[in-house]
């Protein structure tokens, strides 16, 4: 039967049973000399410290590895963070792009409408002024026109010995010069005989029968009228000629017959 020592070692563990191994060999007999007890101390002693530092050796290889898995994480996460800002970077600049070119075009499109409200504008206030300007000259030539027409009338009454007498040259002279001033302004006249009655410009007072002039031919004008570019001032009062009646012609033929 095996004894009892053996039973107990191999019931330990095989760290503890070469541990047990290794300090009976250096275990030091009860009864020695004191030279050979103070050789197994120190042979103890050395084991014990080489043990130490076998220990020791392996947590310091133990702390370098973890040391250096710890540095090589370390160095990877910044490399890994870069990889993630590098696949993001291109699609924050493209979003950011987008939106810039996206407020250019509207920043365009509202200076493209503000010039075309201002080129509006500046066309309706030149067409404002250029209306207020001529309403303000008709407003005026209205009501000088009556004097022109009494000075044309009494011209037209002087008699003809006296044409040459000062008093009649400076009433010529004033009438050119008053003329003169109108056509400055922008003012022409119009009607005159010959013309072809427009409604736009003339006013017929009456009209006449004659055949050897067209019908709506102007044949004489009463009172001349005045415009002012498009905008007539005082339309001309004429007098238009018409086409004969066929019962006028036929008594005019009879009462040109020579009687038997």
């Amino acid at each position: 039967m095996p004894d009892a020592g053996q039973a107990l070692l191999s019931s330990r563990p095989p760290a503890a049973v070469a541990e047990m191994e290794e300090n009976r060999q250096i275990s030091v007999p009860l009864y020695l000399p004191p030279g050979r007890i103070a050789g197994a101390t120190r042979l103890l002693i050395r084991s014990q410290a080489g043990r130490t530092e076998k220990e020791g050796a392996m947590q310091q290889d133990g702390q370098e590895q973890q040391d250096q898995k710890r540095v090589q994480q370390t160095a990877e996460q910044p490399e890994r963070e870069g990889e993630q800002n590098a696949a993001t970077v291109p699609g924050q600049l493209e979003q950011r792009l987008s939106a810039e070119q996206q407020k250019a075009e509207e920043c365009l499109d509202l200076l493209q409408r503000t010039q075309a409200d201002f080129m509006n504008y500046r066309r309706r206030m030149s067409q404002e002024q250029a209306e207020a300007r001529i309403a303000a000259q008709s407003a005026l030539l209205s009501q000088l026109l009556p004097v022109l027409d009494d000075l044309g009338r009494a011209l037209g009454a002087a008699p003809p010995q006296l044409a040459a007498h000062p008093w009649v040259q400076g009433l010529y002279l004033v009438s050119r010069r008053l003329t003169t001033v109108l056509s400055q302004l922008g003012v022409r006249q119009i009607g005159a005989p010959g013309e072809r009655f427009d409604p736009r410009w003339h006013e017929a007072i009456t009209t006449e029968a004659r055949a050897d002039v067209p019908e709506g031919t102007i044949l004489h004008v009463a009172q001349p009228g005045y415009a002012v570019g498009e905008r007539v001032i005082r339309p001309a009062q004429v007098i238009v000629a018409r086409a004969p009646s066929p019962v006028s012609e036929m008594q005019g033929q009879h009462g040109d017959a020579p009687k038997g």
